[in-house]
């Protein structure tokens, strides 16, 4: 991303959704695109639907700063 000069849009972070490690770039149309691994895996006959409160865990701080 840097070597391409791609804008970093969010640092590196782990979202409380999905627990996914991620960052995210914007892309040349104004977009962000975001980068991630280590998400949780759903298993539909046992999900429970819940609401976070929050972001992240640690990290994803917008703006890329």
């Amino acid at each position: 991303m840097r070597k391409h000069g791609a804008p970093l849009s969010a640092t590196l972070g782990r979202h409380m959704n999905d627990e996914m490690v991620s960052f995210y770039v914007r892309s040349p149309g104004g977009f962000d695109v975001e980068f991630g691994t280590d998400g949780m895996t759903v298993d539909d006959s046992r999900w429970v639907a819940r609401e976070s409160t929050a972001v992240s865990y640690w990290g994803h701080v917008f703006g890329g700063r």
